[in-house]
């Protein structure tokens, strides 16, 4: 039986959580929005968001949106 190792990490602060930053200033965001925005154009209609991606710029929206 292997013994399951345990790898603990201090918590990140929440200064760091800035809702109004840009999604060109972050990289992996962006990135993944991107895929996110082609995977949905591949959607039947019926499961699309009809959300329209061009208008996001900060991480607020896509937040906001996925809460509904």
């Amino acid at each position: 039986m292997r013994k399951s190792k345990v790898v603990t990490y201090p918590k990140p602060s929440l200064a760091g959580f800035r809702l109004d930053r840009t999604l060109a200033s972050n990289t992996l965001m962006k990135n993944q929005f991107d895929h996110f925005v082609e995977v949905e154009k591949r959607l039947p209609a019926g499961l699309k968001t009809g959300i329209d991606t061009s208008r996001i710029k900060h991480r607020l929206r896509p937040a906001s949106s996925s809460r509904t």
